[in-house]
């Protein structure tokens, strides 16, 4: 796998610094990922749910201080934390507005997330997991499942 980025890499104080706002670590695999790519598009980067349901694309990661709002982490972040459960925070995107997500906090820390926007809740409703599937166990896990789609 590689990730197609022109973005600077990120230090590790403006990771601490984002993860003291947050009030969690971010898991660790994630972490260097994020220090040493800063957004980007893996190739391959379609993936499947941990069970085997196909899944989605990933179409870019979120970048810590971008210039273009749709893939700013911090943007992202502030726009679906009251729409997304407490302990995720949204890593990457699809091309149809749905969000990869990963725990930073609570009982599924470090497991990696499809956030679903179709079946979100509504406004005034408590948000749930219902639209929520899992990928993978770890960040490590979901780089490594990813795969490229091959049409028959």
């Amino acid at each position: 796998m590689r990730i197609e980025s022109q973005n600077v890499p990120v230090s590790d104080d403006a990771i601490a610094m984002l993860e003291n706002v947050l009030g969690s670590k971010f898991p660790k695999q994630y972490r260097e990922f994020l220090r040493c790519n800063n957004g980007g598009h893996p190739e391959p980067d379609c993936f499947n749910f941990a069970d085997g349901r196909p899944g989605s694309a990933v179409r870019g990661f979120l970048k810590l201080n971008s210039s273009e709002i749709h893939d700013d982490f911090v943007w992202n972040w502030k726009t679906f934390k009251t729409r997304i459960p407490g302990d995720f925070v949204p890593i990457a995107f699809d091309a149809g507005g749905n969000l990869v997500c990963v725990a930073i906090t609570g009982p599924h820390y470090g497991h990696v997330y499809f956030w679903d926007h179709e079946f979100e809740s509504d406004d005034g409703e408590p948000v749930t997991m219902n639209n929520m599937a899992l990928i993978a166990n770890s960040f490590g896990e979901f780089l490594s499942g990813l795969y490229q789609f091959e049409q028959d």
